[in-house]
């Protein structure tokens, strides 16, 4: 890298509170999304599961493995992995071909670090539905991750993979498609072949061009390649993009863990200031208003969410 390069990092890194490992813990965060809350509805593609037992014993596995999924969502929402990937550990003895479940478990294990579990468990789901394409994504994240020989090639591969099964699909804050057009571009730089990695990152952002990850991966990318001008650029744009995150980060956890929807409201404004048409904070403001009974507001915001999609 040049030193007109390294004064540009310099600057950008001085200005924000980087580390080299930014765009793995992105990954790790993204990861978790990208595979769902786990919720009580994954049972409803899963009852010919217990075909072979009775009535009763296929109604009261049922019921057991409701009750433990549901307890999983409750401690994921209170930040308790550890217990609710034990609780879908229990889940899935009692309910060993619910797939949903075991993609949620393998979630949880990649956000606690486990990834030597966590790939057991994919691998298992890909025995038995090869083309799942959370697996696959989230088996790329892993090999991605763990920096071995060939492990960039097998995230590409993965991400090829989930990109064939996942739809063109988008919710607020979160597109599958993106993520693993993310992921792709990311195993593509690392295997060298920069202009595919290049195009896969501008795909993603075409996509969801809030999303801090691929910002940032694609301002490095850039000025590693001598472009420092673009890559400054971008990694600007980032730094909004990064700061607007964190602002609807705080807003939710103020809201729903600390009851202070005021301060809460002041952050999510916050985050569209910086980034207008952020999708993750038009979703919860609108959220946050029709909760507290400004239900004309939320429907405007609804309607400058729908505009963005």
């Amino acid at each position: 890298m040049g030193s007109m390069a390294r004064n540009a990092t310099a600057r950008i890194r001085r200005r924000l509170p980087l580390r080299a490992d930014s765009a793995q813990r992105e990954r790790g965060r993204l990861a978790a999304a990208v595979a769902g809350a786990v919720t009580a509805s994954v049972f409803l593609a899963f009852g010919a599961s217990f075909g072979r037992a009775s009535g009763q014993q296929a109604a009261k596995a049922t019921e057991n493995t409701r009750h433990l999924v549901a307890l999983a969502d409750e401690l994921v929402r209170a930040d308790r992995l550890p217990e609710a990937e034990d609780a879908l550990r229990r889940a899935l003895l009692e309910m060993p071909g619910a797939i949903p479940i075991a993609v949620n478990r393998a979630s949880l294990l990649f956000r606690l670090s486990r990834y030597a579990e966590a790939e057991v468990v994919l691998r298992g789901v890909l025995d038995r539905s090869p083309d799942q394409p959370l697996a696959h994504y989230l088996l790329g994240a892993i090999a991605l991750r763990a920096g071995e020989p060939g492990g960039a090639a097998a995230a590409a591969r993965h991400a090829e993979a989930a990109l064939a099964g996942f739809p063109d699909d988008y919710a607020p804050g979160l597109s599958r498609r993106a993520e693993a057009l993310y992921l792709l571009g990311e195993a593509r730089l690392a295997l060298g072949d920069q202009t595919a990695g290049e195009a896969a990152i501008r795909a993603s952002l075409d996509i969801a061009a809030f999303q801090p990850g691929p910002r940032y991966l694609l301002g490095r990318h850039l000025i590693r390649a001598g472009r420092v001008v673009e890559g400054t650029q971008e990694l600007e744009v980032f730094a909004k993009a990064k700061a607007a995150s964190e602002a609807v980060a705080l807003a939710v956890s103020l809201f729903h863990d600390g009851n202070q929807p005021r301060i809460a409201e002041a952050s999510l404004r916050r985050a569209l200031i910086l980034w207008p048409d952020h999708p993750p904070a038009l979703h919860a403001l609108a959220e946050l208003l029709a909760s507290t009974g400004r239900k004309a507001e939320a429907e405007a915001i609804r309607g400058r969410l729908r505009r963005t999609r």
